[in-house]
């Protein structure tokens, strides 16, 4: 079984492009699942039935995983079965048989107000690393952009004299992000004043930590809780809460929702959608402004 899954996840590097995280994410749901089918005493993926993986679902709830987590092991399972049909020629495919796990609640995501956003941008940067994570705070929240693009962020795609950041790689889309003025001052400070004495020499990343090497996700989770609480927000901030308060902020200031769905994807804007109600009066205003029979 960890011959086939060796060979899916080189199929998502090598071909999909995927990044190492999304990998490791699959190498660890998929080597989990073999493990659990292992101890049940099936050694190969073609032995594996509907009623086994059923069984691994019902050892998940044992375990009190969350449904997110059983139906992130079964969206793993799903699309590598997937793979073994069109790659290895397996004959059956048991997931179509098996349908994720309903989420009960519907979790609205945080978004911080503009003057949350605004206190945030107003704190002291007292040092380098406060300024830092000034310039840091200020990209995601003007950008919307994803924890991994900041982390990935190079200095080669920073085209600041324009105002635009380029985002991707020659595995998937490369596109242009426009970037705010305040974001371009804080980036410029940053790196004018601060990167220079943090940095190794053979450093590209935009941002690094106090050893001069790239900033982890886990490093960036960690400095966004601290300047929130300083901030005094009383609410669960995360990198992806920046990113949705973009978007709302964006489509509450009139912007086009096709745009923020291009920037965000099909799936994150479903999840804001109790944000984008209009009013009964918002909807008949918009109404009266474009339909086509005066």
């Amino acid at each position: 079984m960890d011959e086939l899954i060796s060979s899916y996840l080189a199929y998502l590097k090598d071909e999909q492009g995927r990044s190492a995280n999304t990998i490791a994410s699959y190498r660890r749901d998929l080597t989990q699942a073999a493990d659990f089918f292992a101890s049940q005493g099936v050694a190969s993926w073609p032995a594996v039935d509907q009623y086994l993986i059923l069984n691994l679902v019902a050892r998940l709830k044992d375990q009190q995983r969350s449904t997110a987590t059983i139906n992130r092991r079964l969206s793993a399972l799903r699309q590598f079965y997937r793979y073994l049909i069109r790659h290895h020629h397996l004959q059956f495919n048991p997931m179509d048989l098996v349908d994720n796990e309903q989420v009960v609640a519907n979790n609205q995501p945080v978004i911080l107000g503009e003057d949350e956003i605004e206190r945030l941008l107003a704190l002291p940067a007292r040092g380098q690393l406060a300024k830092r994570d000034r310039a840091l705070i200020a990209l995601m929240a003007a950008t919307g952009m994803r924890v991994s693009e900041i982390v990935k962020l190079q200095l080669t795609d920073l085209h600041l004299d324009v105002k635009m950041i380029r985002l991707g790689n020659a595995t998937k889309r490369e596109r242009l992000v426009p970037v705010s003025d305040t974001s371009v001052a804080a980036l410029q400070n940053y790196l004018t004043d601060v990167r220079p004495q943090l940095a190794n020499d053979d450093e590209q990343a935009v941002f690094v930590n106090a050893h001069g090497k790239q900033l982890t996700r886990q490093g960036i989770w960690k400095n966004l809780r601290e300047r929130v609480s300083a901030a005094g927000i009383d609410k669960r901030v995360t990198p992806q809460t920046l990113r949705y308060s973009f978007a709302v902020h964006l489509l509450n200031n009139g912007a086009d929702t096709r745009l923020v769905q291009e920037m965000l994807g099909y799936s994150e804007m479903r999840v804001l959608k109790p944000y984008l109600k209009m009013t009964v009066q918002e909807l008949s205003a918009d109404y009266a402004r474009h339909q086509p029979w005066k």
